[in-house]
């Protein structure tokens, strides 16, 4: 308890008004009369005639100006303008009063986070809490937040605790601050305390609670567990000593206590203590604090370092960068400038255009006389060449139907194809599907035979999707000796049927040119047919131009060699059930022309899956190899994926191996077993 002086000396609190190591003078600010301080207001008539109060004593004099100071006063026996002098002079003890914030609040304020004050504390300060609790700590101020926090040589783990009569202190202040009577003085101490810093603390219990015989190594509580918690949250609780000085445990278990119930509560959150002493707020503040100020000065060093760089680098950009504009800027002018020259010969064109058209219709009106006049003559010219006899001389120059006559039907673009070799599979009563592969095969470069009654048909129905209905059809006869008689007449030297296909497939890219080999087992077709499907197999070929071949129904005894005709695909034209009904009762669709679009490119993962069947299969050679990614190619924009892979895999591979077998497996398969029947049955 705060305890009155015997004696009723006046004490006043002042300023200090000057700096001087001899001497200076004291403002006076609050007297104290009785029970509290009460402010000085007529300074003059109260320590006239300045309204200070001299003095020489040390530990005013050479002290700061504003420096707060306790004194009293005496007369000045030497006489002059001072008639006191300060006497009896010591610091001050200023107030920090937390009201009802209990010990832990205060403490938290106080020594973690640190005071943020807008002035200089007196050197001992008395922290009140609780009301009428208070410890005396000295301040100092922090180097690095400058915020006031106990000095360094203070105990904080023994903090002796003081009763406080705040009404006794109740009087007036200096601005905000209040400051401890000079006539009362702390009693003895209630208690102590600990106010030690979380980061000293809390180790410091984790040690205490190892030294005591329950958690020894092999004890029944060595190891952290519910358990353990229940029994530390009892100990705390019953204020059973843990081994230690009494004192300290006394003011650890008075800091504890406060969270006794919280911990007693709840046994489960209780095993979380490990984890939240792990994550103290002062560890994590000190934490953030070295990584700001590293972040600031790793900053720091890469500005001073890289500025100049970057200035250097964005000045060597930018000059660049005008350069440029000044070129681009120039280069607008000039188009700007060819610009209108344009517009001007475009506006000459018009007007010449518009007398050439004013002009041309005149010469057209002509024309079309002239051309009437021209076909007079020429009916006349051909009525007097048959009444002689010499109108078929022009006939005999080319077969008719070596020369195709003018195309017929739509346009029919690559994303339909599929569609409309399966309606005209359909309409014509062919197997499903037949017309897909003969159009993979041709497509591919590769050359399909057909053999059987429905070859025609099959050439026609297949005509009709991608020519319109037209095909160049070449005969092959025995003087067919080598690979350059398919591209000269033996007789002559004109160019045949599948040279003029040829050039008109190169002029015209996109229109598909589709000939048709005649009677290929009528030459020798094992001097020339593997070079043939070789170069229709190479980038050389016109992807447009398309070649088919037929084999004759009856003819020498000498058959077609299997082993050359593995270069090709035969393909055996058989209609299925009731074809003919279908054949006449249906409406066939229209012819159509296709827009020829080449394949695109096979994706690596479908050339993977592909290679995984070649290496699957024995004796595979490159050749066989680039023959089934050329029909991949060719067989993926008209088939599914899956089929698409079978009917590769079986036309470059597999049917190579089974030609003389007699499955029942796929039309391919069925096509080579009825190719190799034939060829071993006697002729006739």
């Amino acid at each position: 308890m705060l305890a009155k002086r015997t004696d009723n000396r006046t004490f006043h609190l002042g300023r200090c008004m000057f700096r001087n190591e001899r001497f200076t003078r004291l403002e006076p600010l609050l007297s104290n009369a009785g029970d509290g301080w009460v402010a000085v207001t007529d300074r003059r008539r109260t320590f006239p005639d300045a309204g200070s109060v001299f003095t020489l004593d040390r530990p005013a004099v050479g002290s700061s100006e504003g420096s707060l100071w306790l004194f009293r006063c005496e007369p000045n026996g030497r006489g002059g303008e001072d008639r006191f002098v300060a006497v009896d002079l010591h610091e001050p003890k200023e107030i920090l009063d937390f009201g009802f914030a209990d010990a832990e609040t205060a403490r938290r304020a106080v020594v973690e986070r640190g005071l943020d004050l807008p002035h200089t504390p007196t050197r001992e300060v008395v922290v009140v809490f609780a009301v009428d609790r208070a410890v005396r700590l000295e301040l100092a101020r922090s180097e690095i937040d400058g915020l006031w926090r106990p000095a360094a040589d203070v105990a904080l783990e023994t903090l002796e605790v003081h009763r406080f009569d705040p009404a006794r202190h109740r009087g007036a202040r200096i601005g905000r601050r209040a400051f401890l009577l000079p006539a009362a003085e702390f009693e003895a101490p209630s208690g102590t305390i600990d106010w030690s810093l979380d980061l000293v603390f809390l180790p410091k219990v984790l040690r205490r609670i190892r030294r005591t015989i329950p958690l020894q190594s092999g004890g029944e509580l060595a190891t952290i567990s519910l358990r353990t918690i229940e029994r530390l949250v009892t100990a705390l609780r019953d204020g059973e000593m843990l081994a230690g000085d009494p004192h300290s445990n006394e003011a650890m278990l008075a800091r504890l206590r406060d969270a006794t119930p919280v911990l007693s509560a709840s046994l489960t959150a209780a095993t979380e203590l490990g984890d939240t002493l792990l994550q103290l707020p002062a560890v994590q503040t000190r934490l953030q604090e070295e990584i700001a100020a590293l972040h600031a000065r790793t900053v720091a060093d890469l500005r001073r370092e890289l500025q100049p760089m970057v200035r250097a680098e964005i000045e060597v950009e930018e000059a660049a960068a005008r350069a440029v504009l000044r070129d681009l800027e120039e280069q607008v002018a000039a188009a700007a400038a060819r610009r209108d020259e344009s517009r001007r010969e475009l506006a000459e064109l018009s007007r010449e255009r518009e007398e050439h058209r004013t002009g041309l219709a005149g010469d057209v009106e002509a024309l079309l006389t002239t051309v009437a006049r021209t076909a007079d003559a020429f009916r006349q010219t051909t009525d007097v060449a048959v009444r002689f006899g010499i109108a078929d001389a022009a006939a005999e120059a080319a077969a008719p139907w070596s020369v195709p006559a003018m195309e017929t039907g739509e346009d029919l673009e690559a994303t339909n194809l599929a569609a409309a070799l399966t309606a005209r599979e359909r309409s014509a009563g062919f197997r499903q599907g037949a017309l897909v592969e003969l159009d993979a095969v041709a497509r591919s470069g590769g050359i399909p035979v057909l053999f059987g009654e429905e070859a025609e048909r099959f050439i026609e129905a297949y005509a009709a999707c991608v020519s319109g209905g037209l095909a160049r059809r070449m005969a092959l006869d025995p003087a067919t000796l080598g690979l350059d008689d398919l591209w000269r007449q033996s007789v002559g030297g004109g160019p045949t049927v599948l040279a003029r296909a040829w050039s008109s497939a190169v002029r015209n890219p996109q229109r598909v040119e589709l000939v048709v080999l005649d009677d290929l087992d009528a030459a020798l077709e094992c001097l020339w047919l593997p070079r043939l499907v070789a170069r229709l197999s190479s980038p050389h070929r016109p992807s447009n131009l398309l070649v088919l071949a037929t084999l004759m129904e009856s003819g020498p005894e000498r058959g077609p060699s299997l082993e050359v005709l593995r270069s090709a695909v035969p393909i055996l034209a058989g209609a299925e059930a009731g074809a003919a009904a279908a054949a006449v009762a249906s409406n066939p669709p229209a012819p159509t022309r296709l827009v020829f679009v080449a394949p695109p490119p096979v994706d690596p993962a479908s050339l993977q899956r592909l290679a995984v069947d070649l290496v699957q299969s024995p004796g595979i050679d490159p050749a066989t190899a680039v023959r089934a990614a050329a029909l991949l190619r060719s067989a993926l924009p008209t088939m599914g994926a899956d089929a698409a892979f079978a009917f590769a895999r079986d036309a470059a591979i597999q049917i190579r191996a089974r030609t003389h077998a007699d499955p029942g497996g796929s039309a391919l398969e069925r096509s080579f077993a009825r190719l190799a029947r034939r060829n071993s049955s006697p002729r006739t």
